[in-house]
């Protein structure tokens, strides 16, 4: 009876380690309905603020990105390895002098974590001389 006591509890034990040790890495989750992107400037002197965006699949390794809010925007992402990259968003916001002027950002996000960064650069215009900036975001589904 102790031998099979011993042999059941050791067979129990060697599934438990076998299912930890065949589970993979985590898995992306389909992005798929309104997620919210709250973004970190601090470290460019600003603070954070929040956004939503609407994504759906749009074919295989492609997703689709809208910002619903002002200003308006929709572009398609595509996955390479675990890393969705946006095609640049060009937006033309007004600078103090009351002039527009281009703006660049491109977004990548890791699929698994929803941890990113917009990549922004501009021109140089009447509002501003030419520069690029990074800021980090994160996704989180609503």
């Amino acid at each position: 009876m102790t031998i099979t006591r011993s042999l059941a509890a050791a067979t129990a034990a060697l599934a438990a380690a076998a299912s930890v040790a065949l589970a993979g890495p985590a898995q992306a989750e389909d992005l798929n309905g309104l997620y919210n992107v709250h973004h970190d400037v601090s470290a460019n002197g600003f603070g954070a603020y929040d956004e939503q965006w609407f994504l759906a699949p749009c074919g295989a390794g492609c997703l689709r990105v809208q910002h619903r809010e002002r200003p308006v925007w929709d572009v398609q992402a595509h996955l390479d390895g675990t890393t969705w990259t946006t095609a640049p968003v060009i937006i033309h916001p007004y600078c103090d002098a009351g002039d527009k002027y281009p703006l660049t950002s491109t977004y990548s996000f890791d699929a698994v974590t929803l941890q990113g960064t917009e990549s922004v650069s501009w021109p140089a215009s009447s509002c501003n001389s030419a520069g690029t900036d990074t800021q980090r975001f994160t996704l989180t589904k609503t």
